[in-house]
């Protein structure tokens, strides 16, 4: 994880270099939220110092730290990784599919890829698309921008090259590589009032590829933008009342699912273990506490390394009844869930 949670944000970035994508007027606003959030992860590490770790675990007779962002976030981390998420991903969008007639094959000049954008990966000074271009009609009336998806249309087909360009109206718009392409979007500035000449021409094989290509292509509206106008925050885990917990409640397997159980302690000064046996991933409370997130198997049951205990501090224990909240995110029964005490402490009823 030290490695690879990084790398893979150096991934996203020569992905998109390396598919030729251009970035849009969102593009700085991006990089600033991601700036931003990896300033509030380095300043929560720094204010951790060596307690910190990748593993999500609290160690014994450690006490809760209250500096630096922790004076106003609980987990500042997890915020920033939300940060980072968004300022890459960009905004979420609420589309409707349009409906767009059968594209022709059409006669048309070459286009030089490297005059749209330069450099392109693989792409030679004296390259050009060939002479033919997969053309759409596509009617606008709305005020909201067009999102055109390209699906993977190789398979069966004997190409030299599946890399080509999108123009709209005559102009060149989008670049895109062969194989796995991801959809892009249209301003809706750039598009006209009415009726608007969608083209596609391939490196090579337009015409062999024509019929493929054209069932791939797919053409949304993009009606609502779900999180231009959001406030994005840290959920918190909060328990379901108290009336929603039962003996005959069901939920299908698989499924996000709460429980809930009382348990009394003896005496002693020394914290208890609780070992989470035949539970996946999920959440801890104590006497309404959060103690703490835990993962330790998969949703298959298959077990996770390298915690499987986490420690309950005596000061969070009442000496007649607790209760021990558990939520668990694929469901898993805790049957199988033991609560210990140390040495010096007494005997648990379970």
């Amino acid at each position: 994880m030290r490695v690879a949670y990084p790398v893979c944000f150096l991934a996203m970035a020569a992905e998109a270099w390396w598919r030729g994508t251009a970035a849009d007027p969102l593009s700085g606003v991006g990089l600033l939220v991601f700036m931003l959030a990896k300033g509030l992860k380095y300043w929560a590490i720094a204010t951790l110092g060596v307690r910190w770790t990748f593993r999500v675990l609290v160690p014994p007779g450690s006490s809760r730290v209250t500096t630096g962002p922790y004076r106003v976030l609980t987990h500042p981390n997890y915020v920033a990784v939300l940060g980072e998420l968004t300022g890459i991903y960009g905004h979420a969008w609420e589309v409707e599919k349009l409906s767009v007639g059968k594209p022709k094959l059409e006669p048309a000049d070459q286009v030089d890829p490297l005059a749209f954008r330069a450099p392109l990966w693989k792409m030679h000074r004296d390259d050009r698309t060939e002479a033919q271009r997969l053309t759409w009609t596509l009617p606008h009336r709305s005020k909201n921008p067009v999102i055109i998806e390209i699906g993977a249309f190789e398979d069966g087909l004997d190409m030299e090259r599946s890399d080509g360009l999108v123009l709209l109206n005559g102009k060149t718009v989008h670049y895109f590589q062969q194989g796995g392409m991801r959809p892009f979007m249209l301003p809706v500035e750039t598009l006209l009032k009415g009726n608007n000449s969608i083209q596609i021409t391939l490196m090579s094989g337009t015409a062999e590829a024509a019929e493929a290509l054209g069932k791939t292509v797919k053409f949304y509206d993009a009606v609502d933008c779900a999180t231009l106008k959001a406030e994005w925050s840290f959920a918190k885990w909060e328990m379901p009342a108290a009336g929603k917990f039962g003996k005959n409640t069901k939920h299908a397997a698989g499924e996000p699912c709460w429980w809930k159980a009382p348990f009394t302690v003896g005496e002693g000064e020394g914290p208890l273990l609780i070992e989470c046996a035949g539970l996946t991933k999920g959440q801890l409370y104590i006497n309404g506490k959060h103690l703490c997130r835990y993962y330790v198997a998969t949703s298959s049951g298959k077990k996770t390394p390298p915690q499987h205990g986490y420690v309950v501090p005596r000061s969070w224990l009442k000496p007649d009844k607790n209760e021990i909240a558990i939520f668990d995110e694929h469901g898993a029964a805790p049957t199988k869930l033991r609560v210990l005490g140390d040495a010096s402490g007494g005997a648990i009823d379970r």
